[in-house]
């Protein structure tokens, strides 16, 4: 959202007074719940049935990444696998 950009720049131009600057302040607030409330709404998934292990083996698989990959990171193969973390 531009304007959510813009709105500090005008907060810390000296042409606004201090009134000018509360309300803008408020209307920021606002502004951010409203986002919140739209990007829970439109963004969130149901996630019940989706284990840990499932996410891991996604995202492992979306960034063709191995388990040898994990373990330079995280420590031995055993460590990094999937089936280490859930059972």
């Amino acid at each position: 959202m531009k304007i959510l950009a813009k709105l500090p720049e005008l907060l810390n131009g000296g042409e606004i007074r201090t009134a000018g600057k509360r309300q803008i302040l408020s209307y920021m607030d606002a502004l951010a719940v409203l986002v919140e409330d739209y990007e829970k709404k439109a963004f969130s998934s149901n996630l019940d049935g989706i284990s840990g292990k499932d996410v891991l083996e996604y995202l492992m698989e979306e960034h063709s990444l191995k388990q040898s990959d994990l373990s330079k990171e995280l420590g031995s193969q055993s460590v990094v696998s999937p089936s280490a973390f859930f059972p």
